[in-house]
């Protein structure tokens, strides 16, 4: 087994992993979820079974993007946008999952653009897919269920909307003779070699091209959390709206930075010190944050 760990965490996977394992990559998110290192791919033999214990009820999280036309943020609009998505009224999920509304398309020059990111996993009632074609189900409902919640929110709200990408970060496929899974990763070769990378609720997202053929065209959706993630959100404007909770970026004062700064690895540390090269396209700065409530009916 070939194990690249690009992080400073010393890992080596447990006892029921190993069979059959070829290579393990690890970036350098160094977070763990269940034991297993978010940003971390594992390349098995195509004739393993499939393992539950990587992926977890996790399969098919991540990120959908969409470019409309330029959103105004005055209090009307904000209004708006929490009462269509009550009316969706699907929660998105927990954790790090919520609505993006950011400033516009950084490669977009000729017109006025907003991008709406939608992190999600769909999977509320925890479903554990037993075997590949489960996981492959799961997978392709989560994907069509962010296409679908998106497409209901730009008819609510009255605006034209142009997909992007969707970026799956909870994923298994079958490469090469192999079986791949890529948890807290995503698959450059599903995304036409641009990726996402997720900061936080202030920084927004970074986009970036790459090939990344050398760690299996994979690289890692986000930074890596290193502590509480409720200081940070105490600081936004915050709106209450039914089943939302709405927060409203109005500026970024010396006081938040600081949270920022204990709270999250910071993303000139991440171009300077990174070990994956890639072309960065631009950060799409949020101007409005949106989470929901958890909801048993969906």
């Amino acid at each position: 087994m070939q194990l690249t760990n690009l992080g400073n965490h010393y890992y080596y996977p447990s006892q029921q992993l190993v069979k059959g394992l070829k290579k393990i990559i690890i970036f350098a998110e160094n977070t763990k979820k269940r034991n297993i290192p978010n940003g971390s791919v594992y390349i098995y033999d195509e004739n393993v079974s499939y393992n539950p214990e990587i992926l977890k009820t996790d399969v098919g999280c991540g990120i959908i993007s969409f470019i409309t036309d330029e959103i105004n943020y005055d209090n009307q609009s904000i209004n708006n946008i929490l009462k269509a998505v009550n009316e969706i009224g699907t929660h998105i999920g927990q954790g790090n999952h919520f609505l993006d509304f950011t400033t516009g398309h950084p490669t977009i020059k000729d017109r006025n653009t907003t991008m709406i990111f939608l992190h999600s996993d769909f999977n509320n009632k925890n479903r554990l897919p037993r075997n590949y074609s489960e996981a492959k189900d799961l997978e392709k409902k989560a994907i069509d269920t962010r296409f679908q919640y998106v497409e209901k929110l730009s008819k609510l709200l009255g605006i034209s909307a142009e997909f992007y990408r969707d970026w799956v970060h909870n994923s298994v496929n079958k490469e090469n003779n192999s079986l791949v899974y890529r948890k807290g990763a995503i698959n450059l070769q599903e995304t036409e070699g641009v990726g996402v990378l997720a900061l936080n609720p202030i920084d927004g997202l970074l986009l970036y091209g790459g090939d990344f053929s050398e760690y299996n065209y994979s690289a890692q959706h986000g930074l890596g959390r290193i502590g509480s993630k409720g200081e940070l959100w105490n600081k936004l404007e915050k709106r209450v709206c039914g089943m939302v909770r709405g927060y409203r970026i109005s500026s970024v004062e010396p006081e938040m930075i600081e949270v920022k700064n204990q709270t999250y690895n910071k993303l000139d540390n991440f171009i300077d010190n990174h070990y994956l090269y890639f072309s960065q396209i631009g950060v799409c700065s949020p101007e409005l944050v949106i989470t929901t409530k958890k909801s048993s009916d969906f």
